[in-house]
């Protein structure tokens, strides 16, 4: 629950990033947002709670949303320019992997030319050609694992991370 609201509050400053930006509403009146992800979203986790999170904002605020999935770092690139010749406002490229991609596609002494505005969720750089959105899960993981050191028989629990993405950095710190 707490996850899934990070998630909206993190595709709510995207969409704020859009208006700020200058990315403004598009000739058609509608703001078109698009979704990168690494994975399936149907995989019950990270890649679903993005696409369904962003829908159900696009739904109640009248903005279309299309959503690419199973896009590795490799492709990313191509999946960014092909939303920007289409005319969306704002890639959501959902993912610390896509972090590179997004730095040179906005490097302006490349002039790539894009006029959509790009953000990372779960990235880290501080940088102006992108938004990175930095989810800090040490305090949540914190209480999590107290909860869980009150329920085990043992005493003891562990912690299984994956990848040393700074979202999963954070959370071991929890």
């Amino acid at each position: 629950m707490i996850l899934r609201w990070m998630l909206a509050v993190v595709l709510m400053v995207g969409a704020g990033i859009v208006a700020s930006c200058g990315g403004g509403t598009p000739e058609g009146g509608k703001i078109k947002v698009g979704l990168l992800v690494t994975g399936s979203t149907s995989d019950g986790g990270w890649n679903q709670l993005a696409k369904d999170s962003l829908e159900k904002i696009g739904k109640a605020e009248g903005v279309e949303v299309r959503v690419r999935q199973q896009v590795d770092k490799d492709k990313a690139a191509d999946g960014i320019r092909q939303f920007d010749a289409e005319g969306y406002s704002l890639v959501i490229a959902h993912g610390f992997e896509y972090q590179v991609v997004a730095n040179e596609l906005t490097d302006p002494a490349k002039e790539t030319g894009l006029k959509v505005k790009i953000a990372v969720s779960g990235g880290d750089a501080n940088v102006p050609g992108f938004q990175a959105l930095e989810y800090d899960l040490a305090g949540a993981s914190y209480e999590l694992g107290v909860i869980a050191a009150k329920v085990s028989k043992s005493g003891k629990l562990g912690f299984i991370g994956g990848a040393k993405f700074p979202t999963v950095v954070a959370m071991q710190k929890g």
